[in-house]
């Protein structure tokens, strides 16, 4: 049985600060970790990007510890999977609530007649 579904919440101010600000440093991971894998799996070092400073760079930090790939590829993308994911959400539910008063007052509106015919 699947979970049921929340209904979207309008995110605090520092929070939408917060979450859009993330995103385009786990953007950063994400491509990050995307060419390194490229300089990675260039073993002869014939591209470009292999013998770039940063291709020097990405494999000497991964001599240091073989999973920075991983923490960067899987970081990046599942960071700006939430941020997208919570800033879709807020703007969901932003409209939800600027349509609640419009909805409200039509219920009123129709809500009136019937309790005059009541009297």
């Amino acid at each position: 049985m699947p979970p049921k579904k929340k209904d979207p919440v309008v995110l605090k101010p520092l929070q939408l600060v917060g979450v859009m600000a993330a995103l385009p440093v786990t953007l950063a991971f994400f491509i990050i970790g995307a060419l390194g894998i490229a300089v990675l799996l260039d073993t002869e070092g014939t591209s470009s990007l292999s013998r770039s400073p940063f291709g020097v760079g990405y494999r000497k930090l991964t001599q240091t510890n073989p999973f920075f790939s991983a923490m960067f590829v899987n970081g990046g993308m599942i960071g700006s999977l939430f941020c997208i994911v919570s800033l879709l959400d807020h703007v969901k539910a932003k409209k939800k609530a600027q349509q609640a008063p419009a909805i409200a007052a039509a219920a009123a509106v129709v809500a009136e007649p019937e309790t005059k015919k009541d009297k």
